[in-house]
């Protein structure tokens, strides 16, 4: 419904004073013994900016309380469906009387009263028109400064657009200017969505729900008959249920269940399931995924272990809308399972450290780095246990309260809770964590994470991560040597191509985790560095390899669990010796970047022991921490199993 707005190239109103009003405070409590109906309320509104017409806007389901009383007086609460509340202040109601099945508003009525120091701001709702004389809105005639609805027989309450758009009710500030907003026309629909009734006697089970990219939060899963609940999903509805009916090995969730009001009161929240779907953008000019609605989500049930698997690329979303999206929280293709009791406490180590030095006066600095509230294992911890302490040049650093550097934080502390965010100089999105630093001479930066249990103390810690360290040269980086290096030569003319194999762990020398994107390798035959030549698959030549390099045919260059191999593809290659070497690098791949390398180990010095262990890989899977297969991991956290000819399996966490 677009084609009712009229084309103006300017909106001012001019407002006689004979709009004054007994009113001096808007009416935002009414006398008692009303009877009060909820709506959803839907339509389309103007919005002005400095007289101006801005936009034209339409809306649908918002919240909409309507009081009416025996002796026909009725009162409609925010009646402006683009009013900002929280700037004005109180939700304000507007008085109308019922005569049969027409509802009429006398106006102007008082909407609110804003003080500016000494200066004080009434604004109001009036009727204005638009004057081809004056290309304006104007206010209407004193009689015609009334608003009628009409109830209909369905029970819904219908505003019809009047003169084609062209006069409306508008909010009118005490200078007699139309500010900010109109309404052309509203329907007003009676309420009947209701919250999912839940079995008194039912019982539940704590579960932990994670996504593909290991965030996740604990939530309650119950069971009655073939009825599954689900609470505590959604951060904005922690109380709110979901129900889904299941069918043998699936569960299926139903979109537009209404989970209540959102926690700032100004829309209703329901339960909707979307699908990812990519579409091209002809203003970024390339493809961009949005999330499609979708009737119901489907997930896979296993019975015995009450574990929920959605579909990849599947999403549960708290809308605005119970039929189409209109999202404000969501979380994407969750797999909900029970944790084991005797976890491991030890948390995942931070991870992507980096510090922002101020460019000028204007500028901040601050720290980032993200955490994970999952143990080393992938399972989730109860983030309320966690905590995390920041080292700057080696110290702990202990916040202080202010209300200009750290509101929120009581008293001198040096744990940090896990989710800590007072929207200020503590930002939390996700993993990311964004800390403003004042009065600080940061050369180096560590980040630790704890699981404590009582007062957050040195004391009280149950378990902690690895340091995370920035810049990553202030660490130990020095790779762990290679193993198992060997170089086959054909024997036979048919053989494609000689190569090299050997084993390699993403580890420094005291067995810690570092990051694999920053490593890489180099094949020497007899002490000298060999650079594989441009081809297919393999562009630019190269001569330093990264750690996880798999050319794009999966030919010149294998990554098959720990196991490298290189195919050599040069005429006449013969060498005494042939050595790998492996380098953590900043930056480009360059000598001059190399921060730490290991020994260069040869096929003659690698170690006969670790030879003796080599077994045949007979497969290498890789799953996300939420439990999914991956078939071709890119980035970030994943479960590596490998499997050998013998039977046995070698697991690792490993980040890509």
């Amino acid at each position: 419904m677009k084609d009712f707005y009229p084309a103006l190239a300017s909106v001012a109103i001019l407002l006689s004073s004979s709009y004054a009003t007994a009113q001096n405070q808007p009416l935002t409590t009414l006398p008692e013994g009303g009877t009060t109906t909820m709506y959803h309320r839907s339509g389309g509104a103007y919005y002005a900016i400095l007289g101006n017409k801005y936009a034209t806007i339409e809306y649908n389901y918002l919240p909409s309380e309507i009081v009416e009383y025996d002796n026909g007086d009725v009162y409609i609460k925010d009646f402006f469906s683009q009013y900002d509340y929280t700037y004005y202040g109180g939700h304000p109601y507007i008085k109308g009387h019922r005569d049969g099945q027409n509802i009429t508003f006398e106006f102007p009525q008082l909407m609110a009263v804003r003080n500016y120091g000494k200066d004080t701001s009434y604004f109001y709702v009036s009727m204005v028109e638009y004057s081809s004389s004056a290309k304006t809105f104007i206010p209407v005639s004193a009689d015609k400064n009334r608003y009628t609805i009409s109830i209909n027989d369905d029970g819904t309450i219908t505003a019809d657009i009047q003169e084609n758009g062209m006069i409306f009710p508008g909010k009118i500030d005490h200078d007699n200017e139309w500010v900010y907003e109109g309404e052309v026309f509203s329907t007003w629909t009676p309420m009947t969505h209701t919250i999912a009734d839940i079995p008194q006697d039912m019982d539940i089970t704590r579960m932990s729900m994670l996504d593909p990219y290991g965030m996740g939060r604990f939530i309650e899963m119950g069971a009655d008959h073939d009825n599954i609940y689900l609470r505590g999903i959604f951060d904005m509805a922690p109380e709110a249920w979901i129900k889904g009916k299941r069918d043998g090995k699936h569960v299926t969730f139903d979109s537009g269940q209404y989970l209540g009001f959102s926690p700032s009161g100004t829309f209703f929240a329901f339960f909707t399931a979307a699908q990812y779907e990519t579409v091209y953008d002809d203003e970024e000019k390339e493809d961009v995924r949005i999330l499609k609605f979708k009737d119901s989500i489907t997930f896979d049930y296993d019975e015995s272990t009450q574990k929920l698997t959605a579909p990849e690329g599947w999403l549960l979303v708290y809308n605005k809308n119970p039929d189409h999206i209109n999202y404000m929280e969501y979380v994407e293709s969750p797999v909900i399972e029970a944790t084991p009791d005797n976890i491991s406490k030890t948390p995942t180590a931070p991870w992507d450290l980096g510090h922002h030095t101020p460019s000028g006066p204007d500028d901040l600095e601050y720290i980032y780095f993200c955490i994970s509230a999952l143990n080393h294992d992938g399972q989730l911890l109860d983030a309320d246990n966690l905590y995390y302490r920041v080292f700057i040049n080696g110290n702990p650093y202990t916040f202080t309260p202010g209300a200009y550097t750290y509101p929120g934080i009581e008293r001198p502390t040096e744990f940090i809770p896990f989710n800590f965010d007072n929207g200020g100089s503590f930002t939390s999105y996700d993993a990311l964590r964004i800390i403003y630093m004042y009065d600080t001479d940061i050369e180096t930066m560590e980040i630790q994470l704890y699981y404590i249990e009582g007062e957050p103390s040195e004391s009280n810690i149950i378990a902690s991560s690895s340091l995370a360290t920035y810049p990553a040269s202030a660490r130990n980086v020095t790779p762990m040597n290679p193993w198992n290096i060997s170089h086959y030569v054909p024997s036979k003319p048919w053989d494609p191509s000689e190569s090299v194999s050997f084993n390699l762990s993403a580890s420094n020398t005291d067995g810690e985790n570092i990051d694999p994107t920053k490593l890489y390798y180099r094949i020497f035959f007899d002490g000298e560095p060999y650079t594989f030549a441009a081809q297919p698959g393999i562009n630019p030549e190269m001569s330093f390899v990264p750690v996880d390099y798999s050319d794009q045919y999966g030919i010149a260059f294998i990554v098959d669990g720990t196991k490298r191999t290189a195919n050599i593809y040069a005429d006449g290659m013969t060498s005494a010796t042939t050595g790998v070497q492996l380098y953590y690098i900043e930056g480009d791949p360059t000598e001059g970047n190399i921060l730490a390398q290991s020994d260069i180990i040869t096929d003659a010095t690698s170690s006969s022991e670790m030879i003796t262990l080599l077994k045949n890989i007979a497969n290498t899977i890789y799953h996300n921490l939420s439990g999914y297969r991956i078939d071709n991991p890119q980035s970030g956290i994943f479960i590596k199993t490998v499997i050998y000819t013998d039977g046995s399996t070698e697991t690792t966490k490993v980040r890509k």
